[in-house]
């Protein structure tokens, strides 16, 4: 039963649910899987500094594409 939930809406949804709570003000915390953040931000901003993992292959999920920071 779980393999067929569409996990990439849901995660996308919990993230940016998660993203409009730390606009308040008084928030102290951001819950979610800020790696998915991270590589959009890669993704979309060419501009922004970035190291590509020497090891990724286009087969790899695109997370693994950038060595974390």
């Amino acid at each position: 039963m779980v393999d067929t939930y569409a996990w990439a809406p849901i995660a996308l949804a919990f993230l940016y649910r998660e993203l409009s709570s730390a606009t308040i003000p008084k928030c102290r915390y951001l819950v979610g899987y800020l790696n998915l953040l991270q590589v959009w931000i890669y993704h979309h901003f060419n501009n922004i500094g970035k190291e590509e993992s020497a090891e990724y292959r286009e087969h790899m999920p695109c997370a693994t594409k950038y060595d974390p920071t």
